[in-house]
């Protein structure tokens, strides 16, 4: 699933693309090629730098960026005539096995989508909205494992004490050793206007 999202990007060879937010598979790739640029700072100071390019991609972070507004209009200026943004979220409410008080404190710190549509189109980009749902296997313990680790960034803080009864809340509702996941994913494509 990590590199699915990409082929919505509409890459062409030449180019300028942004990864914001990017995770360890596409570091590890920027380190690995010669024609790619690592810039290791938030996403506000990068969009400040006034640099041209084609695509951006903020994958699965934009809930960590403030005054949304402002990071749109700088985006705006600095992308390409024909340049896009490509956001790719989670809706607030999650349908993955997780233990209640995790979906509660999910919902709340993951803001409405409308919030971004709604800025997007303030900002003058023509925006189009698709949902995708993914569902995958794993194995119960190593689901539970990732939830012990807070494998999503905007994972809230529990204790580990708070972790174990969630997972044995969990356990009590799924008894399978197998667990089915389906986690939905919302691409959201800001085209500039021609």
């Amino acid at each position: 699933m990590e590199n699915k999202h990409y082929d919505k990007l509409d890459l062409d060879i030449e180019d300028k693309f942004v990864d914001i937010g990017t995770g360890v598979t596409t570091l590890s790739i920027a380190r690995d090629t010669s024609s790619l640029t690592v810039f290791n700072e938030n996403a506000i100071s990068f969009i400040r730098r006034n640099e041209k390019y084609d695509k951006i991609l903020f994958k699965e972070c934009i809930h960590h960026i403030p005054n949304i507004n402002l990071v749109f209009n700088e985006i705006y200026g600095n992308l390409l005539d024909t340049g896009s943004i490509i956001i790719v979220t989670r809706p607030k409410n999650i349908k993955m096995p997780v233990f209640k008080k995790f979906r509660e404190e999910f919902a709340k710190s993951q803001p409405d989508i409308i919030i971004y549509i709604t800025s997007l189109i303030k900002t003058g980009f023509v925006v189009n909205v698709k949902k995708k749902d993914y569902t995958f296997t794993l194995d119960k313990e190593e689901w539970f494992s990732m939830l012990r680790n807070k494998f999503m960034s905007h994972s809230p803080d529990f204790t580990d004490e708070e972790i174990k009864e969630g997972l044995l809340d969990i356990e009590d509702k799924h008894i399978e050793d197998i667990f089915e996941i389906k986690d939905e994913l919302i691409f959201i494509k800001a085209k500039k206007k021609s």
